[in-house]
C-alpha cells in the first residue's frame, strides 16, 4: 500500500508539473494595448507639463526605502503649480493631516529631453513657502514607470520617488493640507 501511494503521488506530480496556465490571446492583446495607452499618455503628459507621479516606494538618502500608498505619495504638476506630498502609514497625523507633509510651489526652468535610446529626462525647479528644490524625473519610453529625485536646495537630504506617471485625469490621489 505504501508503494502504491508513493507511485500515485509521483505520477500526479509529473502530470501536474507539465500543466501550465495559458492566457487567452485576446486578454494578452488587451493588456498590451492598455500598457501602450498608459505609456503614450505618460509621455504626452510630461510634454504638456501636466502630470501626476504616484509613488509606491520612497527611497531616502542612504538607501533606506519605504513602500507607501500611491494615493497619498505623489508629485503633481499642473498650470506651473507643483505639489510634492509625502504621507507615511503611521499613527502620527503630521502637518498635512494624513501622516506626512504637503508642499506647494511654482515650477520654473522646466526642461524635457528624450535621447536616442528612448530615455526621457524631465527636470524643474520648484519654489514655495516651505520648499526650494530641483525635481528630476527619468522615464523609459514604452513604460509609464519612472523615478523622480527631489534635491532640496538648502540641504543634501534627497528623496527618490519610484512609481507610475499618469495624466491628471487618470490619476487617483488624495491631497492633504499644504503648508
Amino acid at each position: 500500500m505504501k508503494r502504491f501511494s508513493t507511485l500515485l503521488i509521483a505520477t500526479m506530480l509529473l502530470l501536474f508539473q507539465g500543466c501550465q496556465i495559458q492566457k487567452d490571446p485576446a486578454q494578452i492583446a488587451a493588456e498590451k494595448a492598455y500598457d501602450t495607452y498608459l505609456s503614450k499618455n505618460a509621455v504626452s503628459s510630461l510634454e504638456n507639463n501636466e502630470f501626476v507621479l504616484e509613488a509606491n516606494r520612497i527611497l531616502f538618502k542612504y538607501g533606506n526605502y519605504v513602500n507607501v500608498s500611491s494615493n497619498t505619495n505623489f508629485i503633481k504638476l499642473k498650470d506651473q503649480q507643483a505639489t510634492i506630498q509625502l504621507a507615511f502609514d503611521s499613527p502620527h497625523v503630521g502637518p498635512n493631516g494624513i501622516g506626512g507633509i504637503t508642499l506647494d510651489g511654482t515650477a520654473s526652468n522646466i526642461k524635457y529631453k528624450k535621447n536616442k535610446k528612448g530615455v526621457i529626462d524631465f527636470s524643474m525647479n520648484v519654489q514655495g513657502v516651505a520648499l526650494s528644490a530641483t525635481v528630476m524625473i527619468t522615464m523609459t519610453e514604452g513604460s509609464n514607470y519612472c523615478t523622480a529625485v527631489v534635491l532640496p536646495t538648502f540641504s543634501g537630504n534627497r528623496i527618490t520617488f519610484n512609481g507610475y506617471l499618469y495624466s491628471i485625469d487618470d490619476s487617483n490621489i488624495y491631497k492633504g493640507r499644504a503648508l
